[in-house]
């Protein structure tokens, strides 16, 4: 049976007001993650050290928003990717007055996060260098791609585009993150509280990874897979497309779809409790800006 493919419409660029700095775009070029809150949802994008915020249901550009104040990234695309902290998820915690922005952790110094009020837009710079350091001990190549904050746990979705190929759902004390946070002290490694592994199987004979991943309407994980052709957590490879899926309460995946996507999938949130949800793409190219698209699950099955 062919698998069920799933419609995607486009709804804008993700164009800003303004550039992050001078020689930039003005707009989003690599959308990682996205959240919503309120009338505006806040996208991050692994190219930046800022966030992008943009009205809801509105075609008006967007604006970025620094997260590591004082500092600028190198103009130079090779130079710009060994120094970026590769931002790549986002979640609410703190009762959803917080942003965290979390780094991939695919290279040693892509460990430092940022944590923004959403009251004042002030932002500082969150260490995540113990709790990765212990991620790769069982993680080799470790790139942290989403994050999902449950009742009581904050969950971390490892891609396994690595040669190891090693997709996991890691799961970490959620009050014990946020005690780190609030006494403005590293993430530790003793919020760890379980590891496990998903085979993702393959999409156009190219092994999936995790991109991302929300809660949606039913209170379940749903998650976005992409088939990229290159075995590097660093290296972007050719897109050979996107599935969604669900992981329900017990731990069980389900695979929903494949997308109808032309541009890699990074980010996806659902839209109130309906069927419908968002993705924003990132297409490996600074010429080429981000994109979101809107989508509706083929059936929701109410608790």
């Amino acid at each position: 049976m062919a698998p069920l493919l799933l419609a995607l419409s486009l709804i804008r660029p993700l164009d800003t007001l303004a550039p992050t700095q001078p020689g930039r775009p003005s707009f989003v070029s690599a959308a990682s993650g996205i959240i919503l809150k309120g009338d505006h949802y806040y996208l991050v994008a692994d190219d930046e050290i800022h966030l992008g915020r943009f009205k809801l249901n509105s075609p008006q550009a967007g604006e970025f928003i620094p997260l590591f104040k004082g500092e600028k990234l190198p103009l130079d695309l090779k130079k710009r990717k060994k120094q970026k902290p590769d931002l790549e998820s986002l979640c609410f915690v703190n009762g959803g007055t917080q942003i965290l922005a979390l780094p991939s952790g695919s290279k040693t110094n892509r460990v430092r996060g940022a944590l923004l009020n959403l009251d004042t837009l002030q932002s500082r710079v969150v260490d995540f260098t113990e709790l990765y350091e212990k991620l790769l001990e069982t993680y080799p190549a470790l790139n942290i791609e989403g994050a999902v904050v449950t009742r009581d746990s904050l969950k971390l979705f490892q891609r396994g585009n690595g040669s190891s190929a090693q997709n996991a759902l890691i799961s970490l004390s959620l009050a014990g993150v946020e005690e780190d946070l609030k006494r403005q002290r590293p993430i530790k490694k003793e919020n760890i509280l379980s590891y496990k592994p998903y085979s993702l199987g393959k999409l156009n004979n190219v092994r999936l990874g995790f991109s991302d991943a929300t809660i949606g309407p039913d209170g379940d994980i749903y998650f976005l897979a992409v088939a990229e052709a290159e075995e590097s957590t660093v290296k972007d490879g050719p897109f050979r497309g996107a599935v969604l899926g669900k992981i329900a309460a017990d731990g069980n995946l389900t695979q929903i779809g494949v997308l109808d996507a032309r541009e890699k999938p990074e980010g996806l949130v659902f839209l109130g409790s309906g069927r419908d949800f968002y993705i924003v793409t990132d297409a490996d190219n600074i010429e080429v800006p981000a994109k979101l698209y809107q989508g509706q699950l083929p059936l929701l099955k109410r608790r």
